[in-house]
């Protein structure tokens, strides 16, 4: 499958842009005030066909709720979600059937966290499930 990503468009400076952009990254400007699901959306009309995987929640510092934008560049360019869920308490990655958007951001994001719930990360006190007190 031919999947690309977004990252810092640092990373695409030399000497290694040319191998962030060989292995199918869209750097994308985060410093400016800019509207940032509006240009991806922009960004992905240019492509007759692209898979784009976005970073999850919860790899560098822990997170109490998504955000959402992941959901609005799906739901205005009108493309199919697939959740890829990496188990690491189980060693297990897995996929999901395509999940359209509705448009409806709450109804939808209880199908989304629910399909994570049970699902283990590297880090678990990163995650939005994690309860534990660090006391």
């Amino acid at each position: 499958m031919d999947v690309q990503y977004i990252a810092k468009h640092t990373l695409f400076r030399p000497p290694f842009g040319w191998f962030f952009r060989w292995t199918g990254g869209i750097p994308v400007d985060r410093s400016k005030k800019n509207n940032f699901v509006n240009a991806m959306v922009e960004t992905l009309k240019k492509y007759d066909k692209i898979s784009l995987s976005l970073a999850p929640e919860g790899t560098r510092k822990k997170v109490k709720k998504l955000k959402s934008g992941f959901y609005w560049i799906a739901h205005k360019s009108n493309v199919p979600l697939i959740f890829v869920r990496f188990d690491w308490g189980k060693k297990i990655v897995s996929f999901s059937d395509p999940f359209h958007t509705t448009g409806e951001y709450e109804a939808d994001l209880k199908v989304i966290k629910e399909h994570f719930k049970s699902a283990s990360g590297r880090i678990p006190e990163y995650g939005i499930y994690y309860e534990k007190d660090q006391s």
